[in-house]
């Protein structure tokens, strides 16, 4: 994968709703994942000490180069954080860690890299088939200066916007684009002006600023899939070391679909940190 610069800006009003990072497991044969429940939330109680909605009710889609699958979390178990603002959830098949109050990546993959550590003591975890690290961004037009996004985002991701003869612009338009990046590594980026939220108000974790619509939205999922390559063992280095090399093309797709004029007449302006 190429090396990409990470001296990023922390945005005081940046547009992002959720991060969500899932790892996709092989449990040995066997397993019984309720039977973890409680000893797991004996130690993360102090974290998360809230039980919440299944995990089949939470927030997952999967990508392919054709768009977004939704796909179903069976069983297991969830447990938030007090504010709601973050989550663990476990399957047979998955790990997922989501939160809708994110401030910088570190603490985020600190956060996943304890999880891990915790999970590992309690279930017998063979190997790890994929890793996705997913960032929504959600930002109403009516927040716009001239409630226009003309001018605030590339015109590549405009493009799908723009008018035909006789039938005028669309009312929603999305973009999605596929980048491989090497080592069985790909990112999938959906950009464009859509009228329904993407992160649901009503989803397992409380949403501290619900987006109002239409808005536009930047939606990107990078991952590593064991395809040409090994799996990857269950430990907190060697996964957080991965998420650190995704994180990276997160935030270079995102810095490429803004321009200067979104980042000074909005996301610079103090508001809601993010």
């Amino acid at each position: 994968m190429t090396d990409l610069p990470d001296n990023r800006e922390v945005y005081p009003n940046a547009p992002l709703k959720l991060v969500a990072c899932e790892l996709r497991l092989q449990l040995a044969p066997g397993v019984d994942v309720a039977a973890a429940a409680a000893p797991f939330y004996d130690d993360v109680d102090a974290d998360y000490p809230l039980q919440g909605l299944s995990p089949e009710q939470g927030f997952r889609v999967d990508f392919s180069a054709g768009g977004p699958v939704p796909a179903a979390l069976s069983g297991g178990f969830r447990y938030l954080t007090r504010d709601k603002t973050r989550s663990v959830a476990v399957t047979s098949s998955a790990l997922v860690v989501e939160t809708s109050a994110y401030i910088r990546f570190e603490d985020f993959s600190d956060q996943v890299g304890r999880v891990i550590d915790a999970l590992g003591q309690r279930l017998k975890i063979v190997s790890v088939e994929r890793i996705g690290l997913r960032y929504i961004d959600e930002l109403p037009v009516a927040d716009l200066p001239g409630q226009t996004t003309d001018g605030f985002f590339a015109p590549s991701s405009l493009a799908c916007g723009t008018a035909v003869p006789g039938l005028g612009e669309p009312a929603e338009f999305l973009s999605t684009s596929s980048y491989p990046l090497g080592a069985d590594r790909h990112a999938v980026m959906r950009a464009g002006r859509v009228d329904q939220p993407i992160v649901a108000a009503n989803g397992p974790l409380r949403i501290p600023h619900p987006s109002t619509t239409p808005l536009f939205v930047i939606d990107v999922d990078c991952s590593w899939t064991a395809v040409d390559t090994p799996p990857l063992a269950f430990e907190r280095g060697i996964i957080t070391k991965v998420l650190a090399d995704l994180h990276k093309p997160v935030r270079a797709l995102f810095e490429h679909t803004i321009t200067d004029k979104l980042r000074n007449e909005v996301l610079r302006k103090e508001g809601t940190t993010a």
